[in-house]
């Protein structure tokens, strides 16, 4: 199963890029985004459905957009839908064959920044919460218990032309399977694009 890719990987942080140095040079289109490892090196591409990037604040302030994570042989691993409306943010997450594996909705009735992670059944996860005023760490809980964390972390090195050079990674929990690391993936991106 191409989710796979997943199971070794124990962290991933969103950069934004200019230039990305692993793209092989057949690829005639640009990602928006990609996630990195601890060492900063390119894993994982985020392309827009329009095909041309159109720029990280863009992508903050759509109502509605398909992010398709590709790995560096162009295979596609998951995408993302965000739709943003009157009932709030939500984010799906789908595999590449188009199975939905849960969804993100971010919570309207707490004062603190909180992100409900439930699965392709709608049973809750996971619950991501961080502070109501300028979240920059964000505890993932399962059960009312810790088991890991999404914050913000500033490049190691930083590049012209981006529209930020801090975004969000993410420590995934011990023992978590491709399925809820895909749907944590998810919450990750929701908490970059809003914060």
């Amino acid at each position: 199963m191409i989710l796979d890719v997943l199971k070794p990987i124990d962290s991933l942080t969103l950069r934004e890029k200019k230039i990305y140095r692993n793209l092989p040079a057949t690829w005639k289109i640009r990602p928006e985004i990609c996630f990195a490892n601890a060492a900063e090196e390119e894993c994982f591409y985020l392309f827009s459905e329009k095909g041309q990037p159109e720029g990280f604040p863009k992508l903050q302030q759509a109502k509605t957009i398909t992010l398709y994570m590709v790995s560096a042989r162009g295979e596609e691993i998951l995408y993302f839908e965000k739709k943003a409306g009157v009932f709030g943010i939500r984010m799906e997450i789908f595999d590449a064959g188009e199975r939905i594996l849960g969804s993100i909705q971010k919570a309207s009735k707490s004062i603190r920044n909180t992100y409900e992670l439930y699965d392709a059944g709608d049973k809750p996860l996971f619950l991501v919460e961080g502070p109501a005023m300028l979240p920059e760490s964000f505890t993932i809980r399962k059960d009312g218990e810790p088991i890991g964390k999404i914050s913000r972390k500033l490049a190691r090195e930083p590049e012209e032309g981006v529209a930020r050079q801090d975004h969000f990674g993410i420590i995934f929990p011990m023992g978590c399977d491709a399925r809820d690391k895909g749907i944590l993936l998810g919450a990750q991106i929701l908490i970059d694009l809003s914060h």
